[in-house]
């Protein structure tokens, strides 16, 4: 008899997580469609009050028509239900670490940061970092607050391949987009795993994490935000892994001393590396701290933050303070760039004025 009451719970149990999961299915559905109808819409309209979702009205049609049809036609039940043993056989293929999947979709996505060439360049410091290149100019004092190793990658690097001819300043960034959006196709594998996913929810959770916005910052800007980006799913993938089984513990405090090393803002990062370590020392309890993982896992970053942490600091109290103030931040800015980067605002007004007058910029 108590088996049997057991087994009528086990199946209430198993209706009532189904009926969660088929509500919370129809509550995703529903927002992607409106998405969808909000785009469409929204193209047709005038002004930017809505600026992201009219994104629509500024695409070539022959490019922007044809991709909003394909995503939408996939929220059509009967097809969504045809197109599901594709995505659950590359699901499987990413947990299963099957190398010619994941090359192919790894290749594929490098691909589309490489062809996809920011020929604007309007976004941030773009044109100042590029400048900079291009013109041989002086970190130290054009971009001061940039930690060395996002001036060897941005700019000594690229310096380099331009004095040897190899590549122009924009093809370097443009490579090292690429390659930052290939390294953010592996790590979406990494967490698909670490979240143990097979079958078409792992490839859609691979799929969420790869095909952000944030991939047009692999498209030729020339700064540390852009490996932010990799790092920062990379700490989340490797986090869970920590959080969840004890492992990765050493890839989780590397990634988070590379981050360190990149840019100042990854400070944000040190939150949830310490949730992911305090949920694993509640597991495992203070033994864990014993081991050659940990103190290699715990040393690297805090060895980072020690050689860094005072600059990281100073510039975020002196540099940060005013440049991100309303109205100091506009006067500091003029003046200091009027008088240092005289040979990058003639530089910035040429490329401007070649956008007005061409659509885009010279490739």
């Amino acid at each position: 008899m108590s088996r049997a009451r057991r087994g009528v719970g086990r199946g209430q149990q198993r209706k009532a997580s189904d009926a969660r999961a088929d509500r919370a299915a129809f509550l995703l559905w529903a927002a992607l469609a409106a998405l969808a109808a909000a785009r469409i819409a929204l193209s047709f309209t005038s002004g930017m009050w809505m600026w992201g979702l009219n994104l629509q009205r500024f695409l070539d049609p022959v490019i922007g028509w044809p991709t909003w049809l394909a995503a939408t036609l996939t929220l059509i039940p009967a097809l969504a239900r045809r197109l599901e043993p594709g995505a659950a056989s590359l699901g499987d293929a990413l947990s299963r670490r099957r190398v010619l999947a994941s090359a192919a979709l790894t290749l594929l996505v490098a691909g589309f940061a490489w062809g996809s060439a920011d020929n604007t360049r309007f976004v941030g410091d773009f044109l100042l970092r590029q400048g900079t290149v291009e013109l041989n100019g002086r970190p130290a004092q054009l971009f001061p607050q940039a930690l060395p190793l996002d001036v060897f990658l941005h700019y000594t690097l690229p310096s380099a391949l331009q004095g040897a001819h190899l590549m122009s300043a924009n093809e370097s960034a443009r490579l090292l987009g690429a390659i930052d959006a290939a390294a953010l196709a592996l790590v979406a594998m990494a967490f698909v795993r670490s979240l143990a996913l097979t079958g078409a929810g792992g490839f859609a959770a691979w799929a969420v994490v790869v095909f952000g916005g944030y991939l047009g910052m692999f498209t030729g800007y020339g700064k540390s935000l852009a490996e932010l980006v990799t790092l920062a799913a990379a700490i989340g993938a490797f986090g869970l892994r920590v959080a969840r089984d004890g492992r990765g513990k050493v890839a989780l405090g590397m990634t988070l001393a590379l981050a360190l090393a990149l840019h100042r803002s990854a400070v944000v990062f040190l939150l949830p590396a310490a949730v992911a370590w305090g949920v694993a020392l509640r597991r495992e309890g203070v033994a864990t701290l014993r081991t050659r993982q940990t103190w290699i896992a715990l040393g690297v970053p805090l060895a980072t933050l020690a050689l860094l942490g005072a600059r990281i600091v100073t510039t975020m109290m002196k540099f940060d303070t005013i440049h991100l103030a309303a109205h100091a931040g506009r006067r500091s800015v003029h003046s200091s760039r009027a008088g240092t980067v005289p040979r990058l605002g003639r530089f910035r007004r040429h490329r401007l004025r070649a956008v007005a007058g061409r659509g885009v910029a010279d490739r």
